[in-house]
C-alpha cells in the first residue's frame, strides 16, 4: 500500500480489515516490509467493485476485497491472511493444478469452472469465471497471483434451467402414454438435481394415499413403488402437503419434526436421508405430488423446490392433455365421419379409420402428402377455396360438394374445416345417400305433379264422353267412372306408383257394384302387377263391363253370373269376361257409347284390343294387352277419351 494513504481513507470494510490485521503473525510479515508490487496490487484491489483476491507466497496467503467477501460465506472474515487451501480445502483437487501453473508463470483464464463449495456449512454447486495473473519481482520471479473473478452461479443456473425446460418440453411434446410422460419427467428431475430417487403419482380423494407405479432411481437407492400412507409421516407433514406447502427435509435424522417413532420408521422404510416433495392442489384438494429422495443429507434450495413444483405441474398438464387426446382419439377412431389434420402447408398429419375407408388407401400412402396431391382437382375447386379461407381467416367454414375419385367412384360430401394452432381439423361425411334421396324426392314431386295433371286429364276426358238423357243419370255415370279411376289411383298410390295388382283391381271394381256379393262373380287368375297406364285402362274397362252387366246383363237379375279370368303368357295379358244366366242377349244394331269407351280406353291406354261376343246366354269380352309395352303415362293412354269417337 502507498505510504501516503492514511488508514481507513475510504472506510470500506475490507480496507479496515486489511489495515487492522496482524500481518506480523502471518507468512507475509508486517505491512511496511511488503514488496512494493504487493502493496500497489492490494491498494488497487481494495478500491475495486469487482470481486478480487491476491494469493501471495508459497502458502498462497489470501488477501481479498469487499466484492469477494460474499463468496466466502461463513468463512469470512476468518479467511483473511490464511493459506487458500486452508480456507478452501474442498477445492484443492480442482484448483491446485491450475494455481501451480500460474505460480509457474502461466497466465490462466477460465470462462467457467464448476466448484462444490462448503461455504455455508453444506455442499453447494457454484460456477465462476476468473483469471490468474502471475505477479513478478524485478528478477521476474513469480511472487504471487492476482485473481479477478465473477460468480456466475445464477447465470449458469438460469441458462441450465432454460435448457432443462426446452429439453423437457420437446420430450413431452410427442408423448401420449401416461407411463411414458411420468417416466420422462421423473428422469429429467433426477438427472437435473442429481438425486437418488424421483417419483410422481396421484393421491386419493382424501389426499391420504399416494401411489407411484414406477419411480426413477440413479441406482444408489432402490425403487420404492406402490401406495404410501401420507398420514404415517405425522399430521404436521400430512396437513402441510394437503395445503400445498412444499416438504423440504435436508436430513430426516436431525429434523425435529420427525422425532416420533412412527415418522422415523416411515422414512427408514424409504431408505433415504433427505426429501423434497411438491404437492399439486386442484379444485381445493391435493390430487398429485412429485417427490425427490436422496440417500445422503443435502440442502434443498428455493430453486430446487421451484423446479420440482413446476415439473409436477407440467407433468399433470401433460397427463391431462394426453388423457383428453386419448379420449378424442377414441372418438375419432369410432366416429362415422372422416377426419384429417392438415398442417399449414396442407399436408395430412393424421387420418381416422373412416377417412381411410372412404379413401380406400393405406395410412402410409396418405400421411405426409398434401391435400392437393392426394385428391387431385381439389386445389382449384370450391373445396380448395373453402379450405384456404378457413386457414387464412382462422374461422370455421363448411361446404357440400361432390368428388370424383380416380377409381371411378363419385360421392357427395359434407365437409367442415376448423382452424387449429397447427393448421386445420377437417371433418367430412358421405352424404351421397341423402343427396340421392333428395333427388328422388324432387323427382317424385315432379312425378306427383305430372300424375295429378294426367289424372285430371283422364277425368276430364271421362266427363266429356259421358252422356245421358237427364242430369241424375249423367251424374251417376260420371261418378261411376271417376270412382273407378279413384280406386285404381288408390291401389297405385299404395304401391308408390310401382304398379297395381290385377286381382285386387278387379275385386275392387266388382265389389263396388255387387255390394260384397262376390259369389255371383267368379274371379280366376294369378296375382299380376300392372303398370300405372295399364291399371287405369283396365279399371275403366272393367268398370264399363260391370256397369253394363248390372244394367242390362247377367247381374241385372238374381240368377245371372259373371266369370272373370286371365292368363299371362309371352308378355301378353288375356282377360276374359263371361256372362251367363241373365236376360237373352242379342248383338245391338248400333253400339252404345259405353262400348265405344270400353274399346277406346283399352286400346289407347296400352295398345291393347277389345273383342266383344254377344251370345244368347250372355256377353263375352276378351281384353288383350301387352304387360310391358304401351303408353308411358295415363294421359297418353286415355288421350282418346278427350274427343268423341
Amino acid at each position: 500500500m502507498s505510504a501516503d494513504r492514511a488508514p481507513f481513507a475510504f472506510q470500506s470494510r475490507m480496507r479496515q480489515a486489511v489495515y487492522a490485521h496482524a500481518w506480523q503473525d502471518s507468512p507475509l510479515g508486517p505491512q511496511p516490509g511488503w514488496p512494493s508490487a504487493l502493496k500497489t496490487l492490494v491498494d488497487v484491489m481494495l478500491d475495486a467493485d469487482q470481486p478480487m483476491l491476491v494469493l501471495w507466497g508459497p502458502e498462497r496467503t489470501m488477501i481479498y476485497n469487499d466484492g469477494y467477501a460474499p463468496i466466502l460465506g461463513a468463512r469470512h472474515p476468518g479467511a483473511l491472511g490464511r493459506p487458500f487451501f486452508e480456507v478452501w480445502p474442498e477445492l484443492a483437487d480442482d484448483l491446485a493444478p491450475i494455481m501451480s501453473r500460474a505460480f509457474a508463470g502461466e497466465p490462466i483464464h477460465m470462462p467457467d469452472i464448476r466448484l462444490v463449495l462448503h461455504r455455508n456449512g453444506y455442499p453447494e454447486e457454484a460456477h465462476f469465471a476468473f483469471s490468474y495473473t502471475p505477479v513478478r519481482d524485478e528478477q521476474q520471479r513469480v511472487l504471487g497471483i492476482f485473481c479477478p473473478l465473477r460468480e456466475t452461479t445464477r447465470e449458469v443456473a438460469a441458462n441450465r434451467t432454460q435448457a432443462f425446460w426446452l429439453k423437457l418440453e420437446r420430450e413431452l411434446m410427442d408423448l401420449s402414454e401416461p407411463a411414458a410422460i411420468i417416466a420422462t419427467a421423473q428422469r429429467a428431475v433426477g438427472e437435473e438435481l442429481q438425486a437418488g430417487r424421483v417419483g410422481y403419482g396421484e393421491v386419493d380423494f382424501e389426499a391420504r394415499y399416494f401411489t407411484t407405479a414406477n419411480n426413477w432411481t440413479d441406482g444408489t437407492i432402490p425403487h420404492h413403488n406402490g401406495t404410501h400412507d401420507l398420514a404415517a409421516f405425522g399430521p404436521e407433514i400430512w396437513n402441510a402437503l394437503k395445503a400445498g406447502e412444499p416438504l423440504s427435509i435436508d436430513d430426516v435424522t436431525t429434523d425435529p419434526r420427525f422425532d416420533s417413532p412412527e415418522a422415523r420408521a416411515a422414512f427408514a422404510a424409504l431408505q433415504m436421508r433427505s426429501v423434497l416433495t411438491a404437492s399439486l392442489i386442484k379444485g381445493g384438494r391435493m390430487i398429485a405430488a412429485m417427490y425427490v429422495h436422496d440417500g445422503r443429507p443435502r440442502r434443498w434450495t428455493a430453486a430446487d423446490r421451484d423446479l420440482v413444483l413446476q415439473v409436477a405441474e407440467r407433468t399433470w398438464s401433460a397427463l391431462t392433455r394426453a388423457s383428453a387426446e386419448s379420449q378424442m382419439a377414441r372418438v375419432l377412431q369410432s366416429m362415422a365421419e372422416g377426419f384429417i389434420l392438415l398442417d399449414r402447408r396442407y399436408r395430412v398429419t393424421a387420418i381416422n379409420p373412416e377417412g381411410l375407408r372412404l379413401d380406400g388407401r393405406e395410412r402410409s400412402a396418405i400421411l405426409g402428402r398434401t391435400h392437393w396431391e392426394l385428391w387431385p382437382g381439389t386445389e382449384d375447386s370450391a373445396l380448395g377455396a373453402m379450405l384456404r379461407k378457413a386457414m387464412e381467416t382462422a374461422r370455421p367454414a363448411e361446404l357440400e360438394h361432390s368428388y370424383h375419385f380416380v377409381d371411378g367412384r363419385s360421392l357427395w360430401f359434407e365437409t367442415r374445416a376448423y382452424p387449429t394452432d397447427q393448421g386445420l381439423a377437417v371433418f367430412y361425411r358421405d352424404v351421397s345417400e341423402r343427396k340421392a334421396a333428395e333427388e328422388r324426392l324432387e323427382l317424385l314431386m315432379r312425378e306427383v305433379d305430372h300424375r295429378a295433371n294426367n289424372l285430371m286429364s283422364v277425368i276430364q276426358g271421362a266427363v266429356r264422353l259421358s252422356r245421358a238423357d237427364d242430369a241424375d243419370t249423367l251424374r251417376s255415370i260420371v261418378l261411376g267412372r271417376v270412382d273407378a279411376l279413384a280406386r285404381a289411383h288408390q291401389l297405385l298410390a299404395a304401391s308408390r306408383w310401382n304398379g297395381a295388382d290385377l286381382r285386387q283391381l278387379v275385386e275392387e271394381e266388382v265389389r263396388a257394384f255387387v255390394l260384397g256379393d262376390l259369389q255371383r262373380v267368379e274371379i280366376q287368375g294369378p296375382s299380376l302387377p300392372l303398370n300405372p297406364a295399364l291399371a287405369q285402362g283396365l279399371a275403366m274397362a272393367v268398370h264399363e263391363l260391370t256397369t253394363n252387366a248390372v244394367k242390362h246383363g247377367a247381374l241385372a237379375g238374381s240368377s245371372g253370373r259373371v266369370k272373370v279370368s286371365w292368363t299371362a303368357h309371352g308378355g301378353v295379358l288375356r282377360l276374359v269376361w263371361e256372362e251367363a244366366g241373365g236376360p237373352p242377349v242379342r248383338r245391338p244394331a248400333q253400339l252404345g257409347f259405353g262400348t265405344t269407351v270400353l274399346e277406346r280406353a283399352l286400346r289407347g291406354a296400352i295398345g291393347g284390343t277389345t273383342t266383344l261376343t254377344w251370345r244368347e246366354e250372355g256377353l263375352t269380352c276378351l281384353l288383350e294387352a301387352p304387360l310391358t309395352n304401351g303408353a308411358s303415362t295415363p294421359s297418353e293412354g286415355l288421350e282418346v277419351l278427350r274427343a268423341r269417337a
